[in-house]
């Protein structure tokens, strides 16, 4: 038993006359809990993710995408060609 305890503080890089046996083997069970919890977190992180990513897609299959997607300027521009139709209308409406 010692041997392989011994081969395990070589493996881990430990000195095995500072390290109690019970010292090592508690640390080794706590990481081992540790990382089990962080891959189970992990996994219910990505499920969440792939989840939330699925009710998007429907989403975004019933938004049409607009063709053209104006700008501020656009408006700008359309209200001075509308007020300039005009007052050509009414300069046509004088003339006659």
């Amino acid at each position: 038993m010692t041997n392989a305890y011994q081969d395990l503080c070589d493996y881990f890089a430990m000195d095995s006359k500072k390290c109690s046996f019970n010292e090592f083997f508690t640390d080794l069970k706590t990481f081992c809990t540790l990382f089990s919890t962080c891959l189970h977190e992990n996994y219910l992180w990505r499920k969440e993710e792939e989840k939330n990513k699925r009710a998007q897609i429907p989403k975004q299959r019933a938004e049409p995408k607009p063709f053209f997607k104006p700008s501020k300027n656009f408006f700008l521009i359309q209200s001075y060609i509308l007020n300039h139709f005009q007052t050509i209308r009414i300069r046509m409406w004088y003339q006659i």
